[in-house]
């Protein structure tokens, strides 16, 4: 079966995921308009495919108010909402979860109309302290508790309630993209990496044909997406170890896996982040890797990690860190590939072939 709107929408997506791929390599940074082309094709072509289904309206009324959310999370997280003009956006908002909401209480979906109505609060509230230009937690926090709220009902609704097992996937559209937020919030993924993934979850959460390999026991296309970049984004640490390995480069067993050394006078043409604290005591070079705990924690409470896109770009402001490392004469960095690639690849593979856990599983067990 060929669902044509989602096929529209995954070639918006693949277009528009290999060029946000190369800008994060080049500049490490995707501006949030490179996302618009694929938002203004891709949710509508979402909206028509699931308007086809049984309930289509319901459906729709539901991907509507999600996708309202995750705008209004972007529209936040991209704009200071100062003037009454630039309220538009979130009044429409707010007045479509009204709407949506007494639509659901029509139709006696009573979950689903709380869950609209606590969308209402939150979403006022939240306008209300980014109009006020309040230093609060809450315009972090509320997305979690609306996506919460929203996979909640609607897996209440499709496993208790109804028959209708195509409610379950606005549950995942919701429960998915609370996870890529969770994801950014911590640092575990790039800003453009969980925009990308959320806005997936947006345009294609169905397959828009049969992959070769067939359909995954979950057939929740952005699920799909994850896996395959997972276990992508694993092929490029192997890689790196059997290069260390052929090249005699010599480093504890985990760093093989995850950089390689480059020349200190040419840092600044190399693609990644530093790995190595360097220093000098007395005139001599100190050298240590940094330990996963550090490199992690620093992640997680907002440190900044020095990219040597930073040292190309910021001579003056790093002047100190080049000029030991050209006293340290090689440097150990990460391999600079973002995460936004592999999920570009998965995108791709995911359409064509399908996913790989399964595709794995089912050869072990044929074997």
């Amino acid at each position: 079966m060929i669902i044509v709107p989602l096929v529209i929408g995954a070639i918006a997506v693949v277009i528009t995921l290999c060029y946000a791929s190369y800008l994060d390599i080049i500049d490490r940074r995707v501006p949030f308009i490179t996302w618009v082309p694929l938002l203004l094709v891709g949710i509508p072509g979402a909206g028509l495919a699931l308007l086809s289904f049984n309930n289509g309206i319901v459906l729709l009324a539901g991907f509507a108010g999600i996708t309202s959310a995750i705008l209004l999370l972007a529209y936040f997280n991209n704009r200071d909402i100062r003037t009454p003009k630039q309220l538009v956006w979130p009044v429409m908002v707010i007045a479509l979860q009204i709407c949506t909401g007494f639509y659901f209480l029509y139709n006696e979906m009573i979950t689903v109309f709380f869950m609209s109505m606590a969308a209402v609060l939150i979403f006022s509230c939240a306008t209300l302290f980014e109009f006020r230009g309040v230093e609060n937690r809450f315009t972090d926090t509320w997305p979690i508790i609306f996506f919460l709220i929203a996979a909640f009902s609607w897996f209440y609704y499709a496993i208790a309630v109804s028959a209708q097992v195509s409610y379950a996937y606005l549950g995942m559209i919701a429960f998915f993209c609370l996870l890529f937020y969770l994801f950014a919030i911590l640092n575990l993924f790039g800003g453009a990496d969980a925009w990308a993934l959320m806005f997936i979850s947006l345009t294609i959460p169905l397959f828009p044909f049969t992959p070769l390999a067939g359909y995954p026991p979950l057939a929740f296309f952005p699920f799909t997406v994850l896996v395959n970049a997972v276990i992508f984004n694993l092929i490029a640490p192997i890689a790196l170890f059997m290069m260390n390995l052929y090249r005699g480069n010599r480093a504890p067993l985990l760093y093989l896996f995850l950089g390689y050394p480059v020349d200190g006078d040419k840092i600044q043409n190399s693609f990644g982040y530093i790995i190595e604290y360097i220093g000098v005591t007395g005139g001599t070079v100190e050298r240590r890797f940094l330990n996963l705990g550090e490199a992690l924690g620093s992640l997680v409470k907002g440190g900044k990690r020095i990219y040597t896109k930073d040292l190309r770009l910021h001579p003056e402001q790093y002047s100190h860190e080049i000029s030991l490392y050209k006293q340290a004469g090689t440097v150990w960095i990460s391999y600079g590939v973002p995460f936004i690639v592999p999920i570009t690849t998965g995108v791709i593979f995911g359409l064509f072939i399908g996913d790989i856990l399964t595709i794995c599983i089912n050869f072990i067990g044929g074997i």
